[in-house]
């Protein structure tokens, strides 16, 4: 069965959310999947000042590298 934070993220997939990495990038897209090691962005772009723009495809964020996610 998923953990807490599992289920917790679960309820909000297909809403957008800031991702903001260990080494301090950033993603926005569309949380579309989410399990115990990833995190799955859909029509997601890069928020740092070294590469902004679009991804193409989904971006797949290992968990243990994510500082924090936040709803904007």
């Amino acid at each position: 069965m998923f953990g807490d934070r599992d289920r917790l993220l679960k309820t909000r997939l297909r809403e957008e959310f800031v991702v903001t990495l260990l080494d301090g990038s950033g993603w926005r897209g569309v949380l579309y999947a989410v399990d115990s090691r990833t995190v799955i962005l859909r029509d997601a772009e890069a928020l740092s000042d070294q590469a902004r723009g679009p991804v193409d495809g989904e971006l797949i964020l290992s968990r243990d590298r994510i500082d924090y996610m936040q709803r904007p």
